[in-house]
């Protein structure tokens, strides 16, 4: 029989069984109203532990085991066995993580859950390396500028699509950016995202979420700017531009009560100096202290598909951009200039 995964159909045996009924996390949550995938403990293998994320879990490298063919997975452990908060957050990544990995591109494939160990799980692909992994091969840290220009449109593809399906991903950072064995880039961890619908596009947070480091200023007060937005992954994405280029966290070495009040007081981090004009004028609308003012990932793409030349003038401001509505793909005119393209938007490409 064939099943159907987030990464496509599957013949597996021993993963259409039945499982034992997930818990509900009260009366009124229904475990059963998010689509996952069950597979068999039985072919789940859990090998070595990869990372430690304390209260949202760990994750293991496994093997998963289909029709006789064995293959490694990346299996996220929830913490507790059936508690009533865990419930919910697994109830929550489940919902954004089949949602993401079915209609969007690069982003982390989920092939379902299971029940390991009495721990919920999810199983995933296992990618090559994290963002993180991979600049810790170059000196200092540093990735060239060239591969910030790749990655960074593959990440600028895969968050615009996220935001067309009403994700706003919240954690944009190096550490969940992973890459695969052909070098491509994709978006994961999506723990702390939020499905939001409607025109604002947005949501009122019960707690301060996320990694301080990479946090917009509506992230550390929702209430401030009545709620969290797509442009808050704006923010993020800058912060995780500038580690990309210069190998240090923003706002690195400093606890979280002075980025709080250097965030607030619309301080931003450091941006290096003599950045390709497109490049520069991206983290600057990024950082920008009213999430109205700045850029979304679908007008970013325009700026990481340009040439990145010294000749592009730099007297122009990144226009206010609000949530990106994706669109008929046109291609952008091979010799546009940052001015161009900020004065004639078009639609985009967003094919792998």
């Amino acid at each position: 029989m064939s099943f159907r995964t987030a990464g496509g159909d599957a013949s597996a045996a021993g993963i259409g069984y039945q499982p034992p009924q997930l818990p509900k996390a009260g009366a009124t949550k229904k475990m059963d109203a998010v689509e996952y995938f069950e597979i068999d403990p039985q072919c789940l293998t859990l090998l070595h532990l990869l990372t430690n994320e304390g209260g949202l879990g760990e994750v293991w490298v496994g093997e998963l085991n289909e029709g006789g063919i064995t293959h490694k997975v990346a299996v996220k452990k929830y913490p507790s066995a059936f508690a009533e908060e865990e419930i919910e957050m697994f109830r929550r990544e489940t919902s954004v993580l089949f949602m993401a990995a079915t209609r969007c591109h690069n982003v982390c494939k989920v092939y379902g859950t299971s029940i390991k160990d009495n721990k919920m799980c999810i199983v995933m692909k296992l990618y090559r390396e994290s963002m993180n992994g991979l600049m810790r091969r170059y000196p200092e840290g540093k990735l060239p500028m060239q591969e910030v220009k790749r990655y960074g449109s593959e990440i600028c593809k895969a968050v615009a699509e996220l935001h067309a399906q009403g994700i706003i991903s919240q954690d944009l950072k190096p550490a969940n950016f992973l890459i695969d064995d052909l070098d491509h880039c994709v978006v994961a961890d999506f723990g702390i995202s939020k499905i939001v619908h409607g025109t604002f596009g947005g949501h009122m947070p019960s707690n301060v979420q996320g990694t301080f480091n990479y946090m917009s200023p509506e992230a550390f007060d929702p209430e401030q700017f009545g709620g969290v937005t797509f442009s808050a992954d704006s923010w993020s994405f800058a912060c995780s531009l500038l580690e990309m280029l210069t190998g240090v966290k923003p706002w690195n070495g400093i606890k979280m009560a002075p980025i709080v009040r250097k965030v607030m007081n619309r301080e931003i981090p450091d941006i290096p100096q003599g950045l390709p004009p497109p490049l520069d004028m991206v983290l600057r609308g990024c950082l920008k202290f009213s999430p109205m003012e700045r850029p979304g990932f679908q007008q970013m793409l325009r700026f990481f598909q340009m040439e990145w030349t010294p000749q592009v003038r730099t007297d122009m401001h990144v226009s206010k951009c609000t949530h990106p509505q994706l669109q008929t793909p046109t291609p952008a005119p091979e010799h546009a200039n940052a001015a161009f393209l900020i004065r004639n938007p078009e639609p985009l490409n967003l094919k792998p």
